[in-house]
């Protein structure tokens, strides 16, 4: 993060008519369009083999991270393009969603196999709650993105629609956070059953705590992002960018490729088929 910082005089203002008050790196959109192509072209892969297709969300995840870099990569060459802009925004603020909806279904199906007796909740509880928290989070997001953005256009001011969409993303922390206490104490409570499980299930709550992790590091990165207004300081300054929401979402995707479902629990390698249920429908059976 050092080096990255280094870079920040060349950040700050002084570019005249950019809507990020820098330059985006056009060598940095280009690694990281090429480590989500990657991430996403192994996850699609896990995917046609593992015949879990809930896990599509993964891909697609990765999918909108690949459009927001692109459109990165279009604002280092055309730096005033509102257009440019806007998809970048949109797609990079979205596609954690995807990421989080991921963990909420595996913790579902690690609770099903170290044992729903030691869970506050039902098992399909938490992919129900938590994904309605983040689609009323995106919805927010949504109205607060479409509001800043007819504002900015018109030269009138975007505080209004920020402010929204900083309520929306504080919507998907304070789901995030609620999320990660109740995985905690699972985990806390099923330290004997988890020793004594079968396959490489330890390896997948881990995977499951390391994703959480980043991403709850993002959503606390853009929640202050945000609220310091479309001319503030993090927002201005491209290299927290890079290592508090690229870097993170790269770890949060990339951690499920080694530590995949399918190669961590025992039900997915014995039964083949059972991949095409739905979480809902695993932690039903």
């Amino acid at each position: 993060m050092d080096a990255l910082l280094s870079h920040k005089k060349g950040d700050g203002k002084g570019h005249g008519g950019s809507l990020y008050g820098y330059v985006p790196w056009e060598s940095a959109a280009i690694a990281f369009i090429t480590l989500f192509a990657l991430l996403t072209f192994a996850h699609l892969g896990l995917l046609i083999r593992s015949r879990i297709w809930w896990l599509v969300v993964l891909s697609i995840g990765g999918v909108a991270e690949i459009i927001g870099w692109a459109g990165r990569l279009w604002s280092a060459k055309s730096v005033k393009s509102l257009d440019a802009f806007l998809t970048q925004q949109i797609c990079l603020i979205l596609a954690p969603c995807f990421f989080s909806a991921m963990v909420y279904g595996t913790l579902g199906s690690l609770i099903k196999t170290l044992g729903p007796q030691f869970s506050r909740l039902r098992p399909n509880l938490y992919l129900i709650i938590f994904c309605i928290a983040d689609l009323l989070a995106i919805v927010i997001q949504a109205i607060g993105g479409a509001k800043a953005a007819l504002a900015l256009q018109s030269n009138n001011d975007t505080t209004p629609g920020t402010h929204i969409m900083v309520a929306g993303i504080a919507v998907q922390l304070l789901g995030m956070v609620v999320f990660s206490i109740l995985g905690c104490e699972f985990f806390w409570r099923t330290r004997s059953a988890a020793a004594q499980s079968q396959g490489k299930v330890n390896l997948l709550a881990f995977a499951l705590a390391f994703s959480s992790f980043w991403i709850l590091v993002r959503c606390v990165y853009r929640v202050v992002e945000l609220a310091q207004g479309w001319k503030g300081y993090l927002i201005t300054h491209q290299p927290y960018f890079i290592a508090l929401d690229a870097i993170p979402m790269v770890f949060a995707l990339g951690v499920f490729v080694p530590c995949h479902p399918y190669l961590c629990l025992p039900q997915y390698k014995e039964n083949p088929d059972s991949g095409a249920s739905t979480p809902l429908e695993e932690v039903e059976k």
